[in-house]
């Protein structure tokens, strides 16, 4: 993993309950297919919890990708993901919106496409366009996927320096006080009075 990463990488992960659907995991092929066909120096790691293996339809998509180690596919990826992001050669992190996913990148600085599937992934995908952190990668489909929403979220996390300043921002910000030692302050301050 460490050999093939290099700059820029997409990193797409829904996390660990998001089982695309073959209408979905299809549609976020044809947008994988449509970035990386405007622009050749990006490759593509995706966790996806989907038999691409045997949709003849996808690897019409995006088999000469996989063929050429421009887009790598697991099932599960086995390092943590907050230390694919801090490696600094994630470029844009794609994800469902949960608060985890979301914190890591806002802590490490990397821009955000947010795919929300259910509830409080809508707050996320909400807050990244409202900080300009990112982009909501499915705002006219969700919780579905359409490949050319999805492609131009990409390139616009990927390509828009205003995103990537101020994800550096939030980076700084998170540097100052971790969330844990200052939640740790604001308890005692509260139980002390």
């Amino acid at each position: 993993m460490e050999a093939w990463l290099k700059s820029p990488s997409i990193l797409i992960s829904l996390g660990s309950h998001v089982r695309p659907t073959e209408a979905i995991a299809l549609q976020m092929a044809k947008g994988i297919q449509l970035l990386l066909n405007k622009h050749t120096d990006i490759q593509v790691l995706w966790k996806l919890r989907y038999d691409w293996k045997d949709s003849v339809a996808f690897r019409d998509i995006l088999g000469t990708f996989i063929d050429s180690s421009l887009v790598m596919i697991f099932d599960w990826i086995e390092a943590e993901i907050a230390a694919l992001l801090e490696t600094g050669k994630i470029s844009v992190y794609v994800h469902h919106g949960g608060a985890n996913s979301y914190f890591e990148a806002c802590k490490f600085g990397v821009p955000q496409v947010v795919l929300p599937q259910w509830l409080d992934t809508y707050d996320c995908a909400t807050r990244v366009e409202w900080l300009q952190i990112g982009a909501h990668g499915s705002q006219n489909a969700a919780p579905g996927i359409e490949a050319n929403e999805f492609s131009g979220a990409i390139s616009k996390a990927l390509y828009s320096s205003n995103i990537r300043s101020n994800a550096d921002t939030i980076k700084e910000l998170c540097k100052t006080t971790e969330g844990r030692v200052f939640a740790h302050d604001q308890i005692a301050r509260f139980a002390l009075r």
